[in-house]
């Protein structure tokens, strides 16, 4: 009986010495670790399927505007843009929208739609994780019809909320 245990534990560990080396570990595009540290998991165990890393390209940067729900409506892909980045806020770059994603998002108690575009300029200046503030041309309007349309939306709001 421990003879064919201890057979059993040997074909185990060759089994698992034979899967660990065809493991190879490949990423599908040239670019820069921006989440995951392999060396703060080592030995841990992990799932097939789990992300380890997270990679960004280093030449192609995809941006993404966080626009609220009240002014998602006015955003189209092929519109321009202007970004003004946190570090460099003298240098904005222009931007071209590719697409918006029609799913909504919570983030810090409002509701954002992700609005996915492109630098139109040579990024040099960007890495991934970089955050500033996005400006997209929607059109013209007077100042007087956009508070209108705001406190429009919000009398809409409020009777949803009291008239159920």
């Amino acid at each position: 009986v421990l003879r064919a245990r201890l057979e059993r534990a040997e074909a185990e560990l060759a089994l698992a010495e034979g899967n660990l080396s065809r493991t190879r570990l490949t990423a599908p595009l040239r670019g820069v670790v921006v989440r995951g540290d392999l060396s703060q998991s080592l030995g841990a165990p992990v799932q097939r399927g789990e992300a380890l890393l997270t990679l960004a390209p280093r030449e192609q940067y995809r941006l993404i505007v966080e626009v609220d729900e009240r002014d998602v409506a006015d955003v189209r892909a092929g519109q321009t843009g202007r970004l003004a980045l946190t570090s460099l806020p003298s240098e904005p770059l222009p931007m071209v929208v590719e697409r918006v994603t029609p799913v909504a998002t919570v983030r810090d108690g409002r509701n954002v739609f992700e609005v996915e575009g492109t630098p139109q300029a040579e990024a040099v200046v960007l890495r991934a994780g970089m955050r500033g503030v996005a400006r997209i041309e929607v059109g013209e309007s007077t100042l007087g019809a956009i508070w209108f349309e705001r406190a429009q939306h919000a009398w809409r709001r409020l009777s949803w909320q009291l008239l159920g």
